[in-house]
């Protein structure tokens, strides 16, 4: 499943964009002995111009898109009473689960594509510049392997797992550690904290609860949705009351748990729920079995120790009041979860992507 030759091809033959998912900012350093809870992105943008790339930007611009999205599609449900809960649908893992084995549970889905998908689709339909300069290939350093499936039917040309780009960069002699911190590429280079955090554990549903409460309630989310004593498998819940809102949101996360959540939304439980964050791997993607030290629960906590104290320190915490957001709403897609945006960063048929 090497697929740093296609990555290669894609910098031969096309004007090479490449994005990195928002677990990558600590746990690249960890194969190149740099102590555990670094930050190294700034480092990371420098190897991947070094390898070739030509723009490089954060899969958490992506996800502050789908912060942005589901948070709309939520209240059109919430307010219809239809297809409740929602269920997230970032994690390739569950929706081919969901796909392949709950079909009946595809109706309550949200429709957005992942964080990933979004970045490459917005790249390919509105970076006028760049595709002036050649047709637009996208290479994604993701967390896990199971992102690859989506790029088979996707707008993302080839996805690399953290270890394959580990490879590629000791094969080409680059050393992260001595590198110079460079900066990502405008517009999908510019992310809040909200799409930092979406990589861990609680990490999404607090994200997009940031933006719906504060857009739609009136109040602002300003509890972690995790902490150092959670458990990194099974479910958990939190409930909220904003405004005319109670919000109750479910958290599932392992195999186990996910079955014995869709067995039981089948038998009619959960229906009380409005937004359950399904992740198959423990600790959300910072977990992945694509990542350096793949499931070590002390550098699984690690990571998501660092992401949190991350978002600790940000400025601008939510999707919504992040500039470049709100930028490519107002000159490119309309309003959230509008006529554009539906089209371009919503999927229209599940099967088609993660089907057999």
């Amino acid at each position: 499943m090497d697929d740093i030759e296609r990555a290669k091809q894609i910098i031969e033959e096309k004007f090479a964009c490449v994005q990195t998912a928002p677990s990558m900012k600590t746990a690249l350093g960890e194969p190149f002995g740099i102590p555990l809870g670094n930050f190294v992105h700034g480092r990371l943008v420098t190897a991947l111009r070094l390898l070739g790339f030509k723009r490089v930007f954060e899969t958490d611009f992506g996800a502050e898109l789908r912060v942005m999205e589901e948070s709309t599609e939520l209240k059109e449900r919430m307010d219809r009473g239809e297809n409740l809960p929602l269920l997230t649908s970032c994690c390739p893992s569950w929706v081919g689960i969901c796909v392949k084995k709950y079909p009946d549970l595809i109706p309550y889905l949200s429709t957005c594509k992942s964080p990933m998908e979004m970045v490459s689709s917005l790249a390919k339909s509105y970076l006028t510049y760049e595709k002036k300069l050649g047709d637009i290939g996208i290479v994604a350093i993701m967390p896990c392997y199971a992102k690859k499936m989506e790029t088979v039917r996707g707008e993302t040309d080839v996805s690399l797992t953290a270890m394959e780009l580990v490879k590629w960069m000791r094969e080409e002699g680059i050393q992260l550690e001595k590198l110079p911190f460079g900066v990502y590429d405008a517009p999908l280079g510019m992310a809040s904290s909200a799409g930092t955090i979406y990589a861990s554990s609680g990490g999404v549903a607090e994200a997009t609860m940031r933006t719906f409460t504060q857009r739609y309630c009136g109040g602002c989310v300003i509890e972690h949705f995790y902490n150092e004593k959670t458990k990194l498998e099974g479910m958990r819940e939190v409930v909220f009351r904003f405004a005319d809102y109670e919000i109750k949101i479910g958290m599932v996360e392992g195999i186990k748990a996910i079955d014995e959540f869709c067995q039981g939304l089948l038998a009619g439980k959960y229906k009380d729920f409005d937004l359950v964050e399904m992740m198959f791997c423990r600790g959300g993607c910072v977990g992945g079995n694509g990542m350096p030290n793949a499931g070590n629960e002390e550098y699984i906590r690690s990571r998501i120790k660092a992401l949190r104290k991350y978002d600790d320190c940000a400025v601008i915490k939510s999707a919504h009041e992040n500039p470049l957001i709100k930028e490519v709403y107002d000159q490119y897609l309309g309003q959230p979860f509008g006529k554009r945006a539906r089209e371009i960063l919503h999927h229209k048929d599940f099967k088609k992507i993660f089907g057999n």
